[in-house]
């Protein structure tokens, strides 16, 4: 029975179109009022779910959030555990009733790093409370969605696909792993065509390609991954 090609995955390059708040990495601001998202996902103990937004080159972000305590009686917050790219400056030790504590925090976006969004967990006197922080960045780059996958036992001839970037950002080097190859042309216009070739079609599996982007793009991790007989 012959299998499907697979598809190519670049989810860290393909980011939503999400609003920006205009600011430069130099240019000394207030921390960042996160603002809830009331319609977003549900998530498991979730306790408020937030959008930090950014630029698309923003690194370094101080940010707080309005941690609202809706019960009838003070909230005691014994401590806060964070996810990699956040650090906690400041929380408050209660929050009384029907009242709302501030937490500032600091981002920092990881080189190299993917994710779409940060998670704080408070340890309270009422349970644990998750928070989840989206990263909201406008868009870097659009794939056009051409496969660079193969059937097995098909000839291991190369293919290509077409990486499109945008604020002068350009493609430096892109390397396939597994004793693959992989090529990079410049097409102009911020067009860059990617050529894989594999090094055999003999079995099914998947190998990534890492493309090297200059300059870096905080919260961006590269990564084409090209599909020999997998299924969609």
């Amino acid at each position: 029975m012959k299998t499907k090609p697979g598809s190519v995955i670049i989810a860290s390059l393909l980011l939503s179109a999400w609003p920006v708040q205009a600011q430069t990495e130099s240019s000394p601001a207030a921390p960042r009022d996160l603002r809830p998202i009331p319609e977003a996902p549900a998530v498991p103990e979730a306790g408020a779910d937030y959008s930090l937004d950014l630029q698309w080159n923003e690194r370094r972000v101080d940010a707080t959030i309005a941690y609202e305590n809706p019960s009838d009686q003070p909230l005691a917050i014994e401590g806060i555990q964070c996810s990699d790219g956040l650090f906690v400056v400041d929380f408050p030790k209660s929050i009384p009733a029907r009242g709302a504590g501030r937490i500032d925090l600091l981002f920092e976006a990881k080189p190299g790093r993917q994710g779409e969004a940060e998670f704080l967990r408070l340890k309270t006197s009422a349970g644990e409370k998750l928070i989840r922080i989206a990263h909201n960045r406008p868009p870097v780059a659009s794939f056009d969605r051409q496969l660079l996958a193969w059937e097995v036992g098909e000839t291991a001839a190369p293919k290509s696909a077409v990486l499109t970037l945008t604020n002068g950002i350009k493609v430096a080097q892109a390397r396939a792993m597994k004793g693959h190859a992989a090529t990079v042309a410049d097409l102009g216009g911020g067009r860059y065509r990617i050529e894989v070739l594999p090094k055999s079609t003999a079995k099914p599996g998947t190998f990534p390609v890492l493309v090297t982007l200059d300059p870096e793009v905080p919260g961006v991790m590269p990564v084409i991954t090209c599909s020999i007989g997998t299924n969609d």
